[in-house]
């Protein structure tokens, strides 16, 4: 049961991390940080 309630708290929080995720990039126009999102 408890490993049921773990399995689903941890695909949860990765759906959110992914969504989240997602959005600052929609946000910042920037998948990935490096020289040209500085220079912006």
């Amino acid at each position: 049961m408890a490993e049921g309630f773990f399995s689903r708290l941890f695909h949860g929080l990765t759906k959110s991390r992914k969504q989240m995720s997602e959005g600052l990039d929609e946000a910042f126009g920037c998948s990935e940080i490096n020289d040209e999102f500085y220079e912006n």
